[in-house]
C-alpha cells in the first residue's frame, strides 16, 4: 500500500523531502515550516487540532492509489468531509458533521470496511479541550483492526508512538511530521493489520 516511488515523484514536482524504504519499512520527515497553517473550513474557519494544510495531499501521495479505489476512514476527522462512501468521516462531536457520529473505541461498522483508517486523535490532555473523555488506544487499536480488511494499514498521527499488539499490527514505518518552530512533533505511525 506505501507507494513510495509515487510519493517522491510528486515530492520531486513539489519541493518536499522524499521518504525512502529502509528494510522494508518506511522512513522519512515532513517539515510544513511557516505553511504548517491549517485548512479553513466554511462555517467553522479554523478548527483546533485540524491537519496541516497540505498533510492530506501528502498521505494520498504516499498512499497512492487507495485514496482512488479503497475504502478509506478517518478517525477523529474534526471538521474533514467525505462523501459517506469511499471516504468516511468518523467523529463524536455531531456538531462537526461527520458522515458517522461515534465513538472510536466501539464503530458501528461491520468487520472488513476499510482498506486504510487515518487516525488523528486529540494529544495528551487535548480532550479536555474537545468537552470528551480521554480515548482507550487500545480499545481504538482493537476496533480499527476488526473494521480493516486483511491487508489494510493504520495510520496513527500523534505525539508519541502508541503501543500496538503484534498479533494485531505489523510496523511498516514512521514518518516525522514537523509543523514548525515552537510546535510539538508528531509521529505518523504506520501499521499493517495482520489477520
Amino acid at each position: 500500500m506505501i507507494n513510495v516511488e509515487h510519493y517522491n515523484l510528486v515530492a520531486e514536482e513539489k519541493n518536499w523531502s522524499p521518504v525512502l524504504l529502509y528494510k522494508g519499512n518506511l522512513i522519512g520527515y515532513w517539515w510544513f515550516g511557516r505553511w504548517y497553517n491549517q485548512t479553513r473550513v466554511e462555517g467553522i474557519g479554523y478548527y483546533y487540532g485540524a491537519y496541516p494544510a497540505k498533510f492530506l495531499e501528502r498521505v494520498e501521495a504516499l498512499l497512492y492509489p487507495v485514496f482512488e479505489t479503497g475504502k478509506v476512514l478517518h478517525l477523529f476527522s474534526g471538521t474533514l468531509r467525505g462523501d459517506g462512501d469511499k471516504i468516511v468521516t468518523l467523529d463524536i462531536k455531531p456538531e462537526l458533521k461527520p458522515n458517522v457520529v461515534a465513538n472510536a473505541e466501539e464503530m458501528p461498522f461491520q468487520e472488513n470496511t476499510f482498506d486504510l483508517i487515518l487516525a488523528d486523535p486529540p494529544y495528551e490532555d487535548n480532550w479536555k479541550k474537545y468537552g470528551t473523555k480521554k480515548i482507550k488506544k487500545r480499545k481504538v487499536f482493537s476496533e480499527c483492526r476488526r473494521v480493516l480488511k486483511p491487508g489494510g494499514y493504520l495510520v496513527w498521527l500523534d505525539t508519541i508512538v502508541p503501543q500496538w499488539r503484534k498479533a494485531e499490527f505489523q510496523y511498516r514505518g514512521v514518518v516525522a511530521v514537523l509543523p514548525s518552530t515552537n510546535h510539538k512533533t508528531r509521529t505518523l505511525l504506520f501499521l499493517e493489520v495482520v489477520k
